[in-house]
């Protein structure tokens, strides 16, 4: 840690991603990225991000709680998933902040 003591220790918010939709597969960049099974991998997000981010002592915000990704690509969320969770983002980091 080469952060002077007066900052202290920084805050982190841990966030999962939103679940990736069956239509990635119609993108050929993203079904090469992320191979055959993306769908099914990515239904374990939340999970995995859970259990580092409590290892480590971290918040932790599931994405695919409050957005999901649009068919456009399958990978990336929309307008209103967006907005969605920007609002549980901004609630949670002001829990945090207190």
């Amino acid at each position: 840690n080469n952060l002077p003591a007066s900052v202290g220790k920084p805050q982190v918010l841990l966030v999962s991603p939103v679940k990736i939709h069956p239509a990635y597969k119609n993108h050929p960049l993203f079904h090469d990225m992320f191979g055959e099974y993306a769908v099914e991998r990515s239904g374990k997000f939340a999970e995995a991000y859970s259990e580092f981010a409590e290892t480590a002592g971290i918040p932790f915000l599931d994405a695919a709680a409050y957005g999901t990704a649009d068919p456009a690509d399958g990978v990336h969320m929309g307008p209103e998933s967006h907005r969605r969770l920007a609002e549980a983002m901004a609630k949670k980091v002001k829990e945090l902040l207190g």
